[in-house]
């Protein structure tokens, strides 16, 4: 079991998942098993459950106004991490943690001009994203796919692909 509180996110989260790119305070809940000889075998056997909640952040590599701004044509191209950040007051996430990956249906962020849902997963030792996410602003509801790894994200517009469904 792992608790941390008020721990800086970007010692936390490089440490604990090889996750950069945010900063903030961090409150975490972990209940992990794990076993193995080497390393490699340990960290693909860590199982359990977690829940982690930053305050007063920001995430860098995105800015959501920019995001939502860029996706409001619906042929626009995707977007990999930049110099971008994005403030926000409150993430929160419960994870559940196995077989080399971190997954969460539930990740909240909230800001001052928008929110941020996101479902999927990502892996431990590879650092692959997979993820469905929704960006709420006051104009519109944005949906994304993001791909990549943590360190080099790509975000994406979700949905049809097809030119016909979009006109």
């Amino acid at each position: 079991q792992v608790t941390l509180a008020g721990v800086p996110a970007e010692l936390a989260l490089s440490d604990l998942a090889s996750v950069s790119g945010l900063s903030g305070s961090t409150n975490a809940a972990f209940d992990l098993a794990a076993r193995g000889r080497i390393w490699g075998e340990f960290v693909h056997d860590i199982g359990g459950i977690g829940q982690i909640e930053i305050g007063a952040g920001s995430l860098h590599g995105f800015d959501a106004k920019g995001l939502a701004a860029h996706f409001v044509d619906p042929l626009a191209e995707p977007v990999a991490a930049g110099s971008g950040v994005t403030a926000f007051t409150s993430l929160t996430a419960g994870l559940v943690i196995g077989d080399g990956t971190m997954h969460t249906d539930n990740l909240a962020m909230t800001g001052k001009d928008f929110q941020l849902t996101l479902a999927g997963r990502g892996s431990v030792l590879s650092g692959a994203v997979d993820a469905r996410a929704t960006l709420t602003t006051a104009d519109r509801d944005v949906p994304l796919v993001l791909s990549g790894t943590w360190r080099e994200a790509v975000v994406a517009l979700s949905g049809p692909t097809d030119i016909a469904a979009i006109i």
